[in-house]
């Protein structure tokens, strides 16, 4: 198995990246990854503003097109949903970027409180080396 999160954007040459990848794989290996894909309905609110695109990375794909890529360097998708991350509330804070909350927020003991939250716009694939 190969996990890669949030590097998608930074591949310089994906579609030889991605075959790279496969051929790493043992047959019937799994390929862990997610993405924001660039016609997310996030991504479309926020535009450059969104913190996937900070720092600035090389490219970025619609979903489509990502899925369309895999496929051709030998991947078949497993499952398909939405990234979750773990977080807690400290983190929750100081993402919000309101300095008041964030500051309030490290007085308490925070970091112990940690749950599952879904990646708004953001999407996470299982996929499997495909036979040849």
């Amino acid at each position: 198995m190969i996990a890669m999160w949030g590097a998608s954007g930074n591949v310089h040459e994906p579609k030889k990246f991605y075959r790279k990848i496969r051929s790493l794989l043992k047959d019937d290996g799994y390929f862990l990854m997610n993405d924001t894909p660039v016609d997310s309905w996030v991504v479309k609110l926020q535009g450059t503003n969104h913190w996937g695109f900070k720092p600035p990375c090389l490219q970025y794909f619609p979903k489509d097109v990502m899925l369309r890529l895999l496929d051709e360097c030998g991947f078949d998708v497993v499952s398909d949903g939405f990234d979750y991350q773990f977080t807690n509330l400290a983190k929750l804070g100081l993402f919000s970027r309101v300095k008041l909350i964030w500051k309030m927020l490290q007085l308490l003991p925070l970091e112990r409180i940690v749950f599952k939250l879904p990646v708004p716009g953001n999407y996470a694939l299982t996929l499997r080396k495909a036979a040849s």
